[in-house]
């Protein structure tokens, strides 16, 4: 009985690049190969993919031209693998690559990338670890490079610190050597379909009590300076953004020479690190710093100054992170009304971390001088934490010029309770520097 012969055809071509591999793993080349063509993008296509990042759809078809051209340039792989490889790249720059499905996740609320194979989310303020991964070190700075291009800030070794801005609103802090080992991205996803948090919001979620929100309401009325304290994620923004909403005009009008004027309320001028806060109100000048390539730009210190000549009755700094603590504190000394953020976990760090970003602009002033100016450039500290699992207001200090504090509401078992009304010599400077008169209800009744 004759034996069954089988023939197998050998594509000589394939056989030849198999063998000048020499005994390289498939993994490798294909590793290797998307490092090379990911780093041709970032090179030649950043605008493209800067795009890509926020119109995937729009730009798909670009994108994935250009990388066809730059697959068919690797010539040790076969025709399988280098549709490999053009669908691992086109994963890794359309849109969020990877992290796309975290993008569109309505629960997620920040997204952590720790290096290229390590991801993590929070939800519900829950901290995660994910099996998300990029295609390796090249994917994640590739998408680093495309998130910063737009803003055309520098981020390069001399640079390696950069907050940036995407066009969906969210925040992304990006670094780099020498400052951490590999790319990092701290990414704020913006709050999308959720109705606006409002006093009532804060109310219904036990964050304020009707009594906090009667006080803040006169606080804003009688232009107190305030400063909104915690550390990371524990609401001090929104706090700061509910609290602005009771700066809105009465609406009156007025007809002048036969046009119609409406009370406008307070004139306020916000300045930003990175553009984050929308104001409900009709009459606010949004300022957000620049960095040039090559160093100069407008940081928070020369928009501060500048703000002072745009007629602000009310200034507003996103964050205080340094030197540009020195301005607020002139502007709140010069007898304009202030509201910042800080980072900072009680009433003591944050004027601490005044003091010290002041201190930072070289000022030729004494560590003590400034930090009289300091605790006479603040009247009252919005203290916020994490508390029981849930971001909440924890206290509302006085600012004691002295260097002290006291506590006019404090948390509770019940909620936010409220410890005693401001102090006789606030209402006196109140009274005699804004005409306020202060209701006996917010009144200390320590003599």
């Amino acid at each position: 009985m004759e034996k069954e012969v089988r023939s197998t055809k050998v594509d000589l071509g394939e056989l030849a690049v198999l063998r000048g591999r020499g005994g390289v793993s498939v993994s490798t080349v294909l590793a290797e190969a998307t490092e090379r063509v990911l780093g041709f993008l970032q090179s030649r296509y950043v605008d493209v993919l800067s795009r890509a990042v926020i119109r995937p759809e729009q730009e798909a078809e670009t994108v994935r031209k250009a990388v066809q051209d730059l697959a068919a340039s690797e010539t040790q792989l076969l025709p399988t693998e280098r549709g490999q490889l053009i669908d691992t790249v086109m994963a890794n720059v359309m849109g969020f690559g990877p992290l796309e499905a975290l993008r569109h996740d309505p629960e997620v609320t920040d997204i952590l990338v720790n290096n290229w194979d390590s991801v993590f989310d929070v939800r519900g303020g829950t901290l995660y670890q994910t099996d998300i991964q990029f295609a390796g070190p090249a994917a994640l700075e590739n998408f680093a490079a495309v998130l910063i291009a737009p803003s055309g800030r520098v981020f390069n070794a001399e640079s390696p610190i950069v907050l940036v801005r995407v066009a969906d609103g969210t925040r992304a802090r990006i670094m780099r050597s020498p400052v951490t080992p590999n790319v990092t991205i701290s990414m704020r996803k913006p709050q999308a379909n959720v109705a606006p948090v409002t006093a009532d919001t804060l109310i219904e979620n036990g964050t304020w009590t009707p009594q906090v929100r009667r006080f803040l309401e006169w606080v804003a009325a009688a232009g107190f300076r305030v400063l909104f304290a915690g550390e990371t994620n524990t609401g001090k923004t929104t706090s700061l953004r509910v609290f602005t909403r009771f700066l809105r005009s009465s609406g009156e009008t007025r007809v002048f020479n036969g046009v119609r004027h409406i009370v406008a309320g307070a004139r306020v001028v916000v300045l930003e690190h990175t553009r984050e806060l929308e104001l409900d109100l009709p009459n606010v000048l949004s300022r957000e710093a620049v960095e040039r390539p090559g160093g100069g730009g407008e940081d928070l210190v020369k928009l501060l100054k500048a703000a002072l000549q745009e007629f602000p009755e009310v200034i507003i700094v996103g964050e205080i992170l340094g030197a540009e603590a020195l301005p607020f504190i002139e502007a709140a000394l010069s007898g304009h009304v202030t509201y910042a953020t800080i980072h900072a976990a009680g009433p003591d760090a944050a004027m601490e971390r005044m003091v010290n970003g002041a201190l930072m602009s070289g000022v030729a002033l004494s560590e003590r001088r400034v930090r009289k100016m300091a605790f006479s450039a603040v009247d009252l500290i919005l203290e916020h934490h994490w508390h029981r699992g849930e971001r909440r207001l924890t206290g509302i200090y006085e600012v004691v010029p002295e260097g002290d504090f006291r506590e006019i509401f404090v948390r509770g078992a019940t909620g936010m309770e409220f410890v005693d009304g401001i102090s006789g010599r606030l209402a006196a400077r109140l009274q005699r520097s804004r005409d306020v008169e202060v209701p006996s209800e917010w009144l200390s009744s320590v003599a």
